[in-house]
């Protein structure tokens, strides 16, 4: 019962820790998006980070009921 407890709060904290990433991810593309217009060097900087964001939004989302790809490793 314990480790369930441990294991759900461990993923509520990096859903959490995933969603500000990436929101703070979306205002530097933005961020770099308006500076490319009136500076010619970030331009391929900005189409690199749009494709990166492109390629994140076509990944399927993994769902909140799948269980996690690695085991928890028992103390010894």
């Amino acid at each position: 019962m314990l480790l369930r407890q441990l294991t759900e709060q461990v993923d509520d904290t990096l859903m959490a820790v995933s969603s500000e990433a990436m929101s703070s991810s979306l205002t530097v593309y933005d961020y770099v998006k308006t500076a490319a217009k009136k500076t010619p060097g970030l331009k391929a900087i900005a189409e690199q980070l749009g494709s990166l964001f492109k390629a994140i939004k076509t990944k399927p989302a993994k769902s909140a009921a799948e269980p996690a790809n690695t085991p928890l490793k028992q103390a010894s």
